[in-house]
Parts: C-alpha cells; sequence; structure tokens
C-alpha cells in the first residue's frame, strides 16, 4: 500500500493525473478495509480529488463511486 502511495504521489508530480487518480483509488479501497487505516482515507480522497481538478476535468462528469458498507454505505461523487 506504501509503495503505491508513493507511486501516485511521483505520478502526480510529473504531471499524469489519470495514473495517480487510479492509484489513490485503489490504495483507498484497500485502507477502507483496514480497520486501523480507514480513518486516514480522507487525505488519500483529498489528492485523488486535487489530481482531479489538476487535470482541469469538466465538472460535468462525474463518477459515482459507492464505497463499502464501513462508510455507512455512502455514496460519494468525486471527478473521475
Amino acid at each position: 500500500m506504501s509503495v503505491r502511495r508513493d507511486a501516485a504521489d511521483l505520478q502526480a508530480e510529473m504531471g499524469d493525473y489519470n495514473a495517480a487518480i487510479e492509484l489513490y483509488r485503489r490504495v483507498a479501497m484497500v485502507m477502507l478495509e483496514s480497520p486501523l487505516t480507514k480513518y486516514s482515507v480522507k487525505e488519500i480522497w483529498l489528492k485523488q480529488c486535487l489530481c482531479a481538478l489538476a487535470n482541469d476535468v469538466s465538472p460535468d462528469f462525474y463518477k459515482i463511486i459507492t464505497l463499502s458498507d464501513d462508510i455507512s454505505r455512502r455514496t460519494w461523487l468525486l471527478p473521475s
């Protein structure tokens, strides 16, 4: 998980925001499965959203991401 997070950070620094968004998504899903790391997932979501903003994603295109039952079955709207 730490390696993927570091890889996502490097992708974001190099300007490959789409790859960084996908890596951050994978890291977040793994973090949600662990009771110890699920509370730190907000940082990963923030980085994912910042990459989407830096990528100039049109606000008309949103992807509905349904999170696991650990987050009370909420549905989040995040730019894809």
